[in-house]
């Protein structure tokens, strides 16, 4: 499978690669698993909430891919239980939720939105501090690999309509009904900035 990630994301994956496939996958959700119940259990402390999330169809969907989504879930709810009581600790747990890049983009326009330069600040500094290191860890390589990967990524869904139709965006409507990739990237980008 293609490594769709910034090198940053190398930093949190490293040390899994010590271990065996199962004990690592089992590290992983393990881990992902208490990060969001400590926050589901945070939002909401005198429920069952966090003892359901095994449950949950996204949870399970999570074990079944190993995806990043549980850690970027409690990132992301941390962030935002943190971000009027500690604004710096916030904008740090958003820095790392940049490693999943596609919240890259949208954060930063959240906070500027809401004024929390603070957390924008501390959040910028994080993301750039997460990467700068992943690229010492695994060299420049990792970054050239992520922006093939990427690109790549585009031009394949890009050639599957069934995969084009469940995603709700501009740029799959647009490369749907043109076909034409730089367009289609152009208005997605510029819609995003929009928004």
């Amino acid at each position: 499978l293609p490594w769709l990630y910034p090198p940053g994301m190398l930093l949190v994956t490293w040390p899994l690669a010590f271990l065996p496939p199962l004990p690592a996958y089992l590290v992983w959700l393990g881990l992902g698993l208490i990060a969001v119940g400590f926050v589901t259990w945070r939002l909401a402390p005198h429920t069952p909430m966090p003892f359901l999330l095994p449950l949950c169809p996204a949870v399970t969907y999570c074990a079944i891919t190993g995806q990043v989504s549980l850690f970027a879930t409690a990132l992301a709810g941390g962030g935002i239980l943190t971000l009027h009581r500690r604004p710096a600790f916030a904008g740090v747990l958003f820095g790392i939720l940049t490693l999943k890049i596609q919240l890259a983009l949208l954060l930063p326009f959240c906070l500027l939105a809401g004024r929390h330069y603070r957390a924008l600040a501390c959040m910028a500094g994080t993301a750039l501090l997460i990467q700068l290191l992943g690229l010492m860890l695994a060299g420049p390589d990792s970054a050239l690999a992520f922006l093939r990967a990427s690109s790549g990524d585009l031009k394949y869904v890009a050639a599957h309509p069934n995969l084009l139709a469940r995603m709700p965006t501009v740029y799959s409507l647009l490369i749907g009904v043109s076909g034409n990739q730089a367009l289609s990237l152009t208005v997605q980008t510029l819609v995003c900035i929009g928004a």
